[in-house]
């Protein structure tokens, strides 16, 4: 499984490093505040990034708020099995 792995992961950066390279041309990039000229596969890789680190950060609360929620349900699962085991030690009583 590792050797299938890093051939996949291989061939994704063959394919990257041939991109860029066959997209080696300069463009221009205009923003609000100015423009710059820079590569076309150096531009999209930064917009890559970008839109990963805004993904990331996008789902970042729920991730906190489920650890938040399993960390109390253990608590609540081990509370509740430590009772289970209290009441099964104690002594049948009859219904007289």
């Amino acid at each position: 499984m590792r050797i299938v792995k890093a051939l996949i992961l291989l061939l994704v950066v063959l394919a990257g490093v041939s991109f860029a390279w066959l997209n080696a041309q300069p463009v221009p990039f205009n923003y609000y505040v100015g423009a710059v000229e820079t590569r076309l596969a150096l531009l999209l890789a930064g917009f890559l990034a970008a839109g990963w680190v805004l993904g990331v950060l996008s789902v970042v609360r729920s991730i906190i708020s489920l650890r938040r929620r399993l960390v109390r349900a253990e608590h609540e699962l081990k509370l509740s099995r430590r009772e289970v085991g209290n009441l099964r030690n104690l002594p049948l009583r009859d219904g007289d």
